[in-house]
This record gives structure tokens, sequence and C-alpha cells, in this order.
């Protein structure tokens, strides 16, 4: 089930890039997909990138963790 969030991820920031062209940052929820967590409910570990936070590096596209209640699905 999980790497079906990823691709949808990959298959939206796509979309985005086809459409709109490159953009600088992108807001995300703290999902596994997004983050990596040592532990749960701790803080992220910027240096331990999942997949998908190796592809926004390589574009250049800037990455940023909501901690907020809103920003939880």
């Amino acid at each position: 089930m999980r790497r079906w969030v990823w691709r949808g991820s990959f298959f939206g920031v796509s979309e985005v890039l086809e459409k709109k062209g490159l953009f600088s940052s992108l807001y995300t929820d703290r999902g596994s997909h997004y983050w990596y967590t040592p532990e749960a409910g701790g803080k992220l570990d910027k240096n331990h990138l999942t997949q998908f936070g190796r592809a926004m590096r390589q574009l250049g596209i800037q990455m940023t963790p909501s901690y907020s209640p809103e920003a939880r699905g």
C-alpha cells in the first residue's frame, strides 16, 4: 500500500512540472513517504532522505515539513 502513496506523489509532482514548470518549494505532511522519522512522533531526520526526498533534492525543490495539526491529512 505504501508504495502507491509515493507513486501518487511522484505523479502529482510530475503533472505540476509538466503544466506549470519547476517550482521552488513543497510543503508536505510528515508522512513516511516524504520524511524519515527515526522515532514515531519524534523529529525528522533531514539527512536521511526518502526516495521522494532525493528526487526533490535533485530537482532543486526545497521540502518543508508540516508540524501543525491542520496539515495532518
